[in-house]
């Protein structure tokens, strides 16, 4: 098992042994299906069965991820959730294409079963909304069966649609990888164009009495009154035409698809190249860095680097996890990991909070411990101490800013805003780099804070 990085929240419980976080911002997300169901009796059946069968979903990726020998984790958060997992060895392209599959498919089994359960509950379960009128026994089947369908069958369906980032998109760039960038690239502009369809169809259809999106909710009634079998084909067809046709579903796919773009190749905010002199400049898409990137990425996926552009090649963090994973000794992992600390050198850190890279931090030889590449793996890995003194030691080397930044990002991650406005302020005052400040992931905890706002307000002038 890998081990879980330093920064990382523990776990509220744990589920079959797998580690379950809620956050904060779930709470917001079952307020608002609760209203948008209408409150009342209906929308405590409705948020509850889509907590439920969203910690359902997430639960088949996870343990499908860990039956491939992964180590896996659960988060739930607003209107849904995510399961991660780390694989100690490369996962094959059918394994990640099974646990993207497995989390939409036991969530509509688990509905099928217990759609089957709650018919068989009720007398004459089939025609009793039609039998019943709107008797209580009548109305209380209906908010079960309508509430269940729609949060396990009906989101399920919706999750095979081949648009990134949901499942079936998952899926369909995967069968991609083979055809390189620019194949990975092609699809992510068809998922920008069908999340605006999506958005496009609920606004044109939004008033028409024969929308998708109004036949999709009617079919979700309907099925109550139909044998068991035809509801249940009905249900899917309904989700799945529910999302083609979804105002919330397209702007969810269209914001994640265009950060994606963004970054090449779904490269991490945290990618960076390294220059002759150790500048620091983000990725942009330009053709030789998209294929450094996936060069790079394809060597922590699979075990085996891709082909890097001429006078480029893997960093020594890929180089040391390569060798740690062929069961290399200590010195040798060391040997690669001293390069940190070289000036010079062509390569790419690719997610630094990977847990890997902080199983290699240990690993760091004293030499090449005091170094900005070294100090960027412990904004993501180890104490707060240690990432504090490496700052404060290079920054007697060299008297920049960067060290105050980075350690500013760190303490962000940890959750210690106070400390991390001040370390900010700090680096501000010494080099004003806005753009840092505004494109940071580490510092998107901090922009509704007003004196983050005031800082960044000061750099903008100052760097005028």
């Amino acid at each position: 098992m890998m081990p879980r990085p330093s920064h990382q929240k523990a776990p509220h419980f744990h589920l079959l042994g797998v580690p379950i976080t809620l956050d904060i911002w779930m709470a917001l997300g079952v307020y608002f299906v609760y209203t948008a169901s209408g409150g009342g009796r209906a929308g405590v059946f409705a948020a509850v069965a889509i907590v439920i069968f969203t910690l359902i979903h997430e639960m088949g990726h996870a343990l499908t991820a860990r039956r491939f020998g992964a180590e896996v984790a659960v988060t739930l958060a607003f209107l849904g959730g995510w399961a991660a997992y780390t694989s100690p060895r490369p996962l094959e392209r059918w394994q990640r294409n099974v646990i993207s599959a497995a989390g939409p498919a036991v969530q509509i089994v688990a509905g099928i079963i217990t759609l089957g359960i709650v018919r068989a509950s009720f007398p004459d379960s089939a025609v009793m909304t039609t039998r019943l009128g709107t008797t209580p026994q009548g109305v209380l089947f209906f908010d079960l069966h309508w509430s269940i369908g729609f949060a396990s069958i009906g989101l399920g369906a919706l999750n095979f649609l081949p648009v990134w980032p949901l499942d079936g998109g998952h899926i369909v760039d995967t069968l991609l990888e083979r055809f390189g960038p620019a194949m990975h690239r092609l699809f992510l502009w068809w998922s920008a164009a069908a999340a605006a369809a999506m958005i496009l169809a609920y606004l044109a259809t939004q008033d028409s009495a024969s929308g998708p999106r109004l036949w999709a909710s009617r079919t979700f009634s309907l099925a109550t009154i139909e044998s068991f079998p035809t509801a249940v084909g009905h249900l899917l067809v309904a989700g799945f035409v529910f999302g083609a046709a979804s105002m919330w579903i397209g702007v969810f796919c269209g914001m994640n698809t265009a950060m994606r773009l963004q970054s090449p190749m779904g490269a991490s905010p945290r990618t960076w190249i390294r220059t002759g002199n150790d500048s620091r400049k983000q990725v942009n898409a330009t053709s030789i860095e998209a294929e450094l990137l996936v060069a790079e990425r394809r060597g922590w996926d699979t075990g085996v680097p891709g082909a890097f552009p001429r006078g480029y090649g893997p960093s020594p963090w890929l180089e040391a996890e390569l060798i740690r994973r062929a069961g290399g000794d200590r010195d040798a992992i060391g040997a690669k990991l001293s390069h940190l600390s070289r000036p010079g050198g062509k390569w790419i850190s690719y997610r630094l909070d990977r847990p890997e890279i902080g199983t290699l931090l240990y690993l760091v030889p004293p030499q090449a411990s005091i170094c900005r590449r070294a100090l960027e793996a412990r904004v993501f890995h180890g104490s707060v101490e240690d990432l504090t003194s490496v700052a404060m030691e290079l920054h007697r080397r060299d008297d920049s800013a960067e060290p105050f930044y980075l350690v500013a990002e760190g303490l962000a991650v940890r959750g210690q805003l106070d400390e991390s406005m001040n370390w900010l302020t700090s680096a501000v005052e010494r080099s004003p780099d806005p753009m840092r400040l505004s494109r940071s992931k580490e510092f998107r905890v901090l922009h509704g804070r007003t004196d983050f706002q005031q800082l960044l307000g000061a750099a903008e002038r100052a760097a005028r």
